[in-house]
């Protein structure tokens, strides 16, 4: 999922939104954030609560070491 949306990016896309009920893409995400749009954001939990997460602000409120790690 996460390598698709690298390829995406790498196409032109742009916004990316990714849709997952699992936390660990989440995780996965924010690893490899620097390869993906800047407008990339998640869609995560099923049904009546979902929440939709940007990255960007995410990666600036932790940093990247925090997130390398």
């Amino acid at each position: 999922m996460i390598l698709h949306a690298i390829d995406d990016t790498g196409r032109g896309a742009t916004p990316l939104c990714i849709q997952s009920p699992d936390t660990v893409v989440l995780v996965l995400a924010l690893g490899k954030y620097t390869s993906l749009c800047e407008e990339t954001s998640l869609v995560l939990g099923t049904g009546a609560k979902c929440r939709l997460i940007l990255l960007r602000s995410l990666y600036n409120a932790l940093g990247p070491h925090v997130v390398a790690a």
